[in-house]
């Protein structure tokens, strides 16, 4: 091989570890992205279920409030 060729190579070479370097940079960068994102939506799913107990909740005691009231005003007429 001449020293152009090699030189060539060489400088190839580089390149190519540069672009894999970059390239498994890309993926760490997207996999710690898509990790975030999972983490954000159990968060938020977590809120959602408290907050539709919480909605439930409201709505039975609602309910238990009417029929007590009902009741109430059944047995005083």
């Amino acid at each position: 091989m001449g020293n152009g060729a090699q030189k060539e190579w060489a400088e190839a070479k580089t390149e190519l570890g540069m672009e894999r370097a970059h390239g498994q940079n890309l993926i760490a960068q997207r996999d710690k992205a898509v990790s975030e994102a999972l983490e954000r939506v159990e968060v938020a799913s977590k809120e959602l279920a408290e907050a539709l107990k919480a909605v439930s909740t409201a709505e039975t005691r609602a309910q238990v409030a009417e029929v007590i009231l009902f009741a109430g005003i059944v047995i005083t007429h």
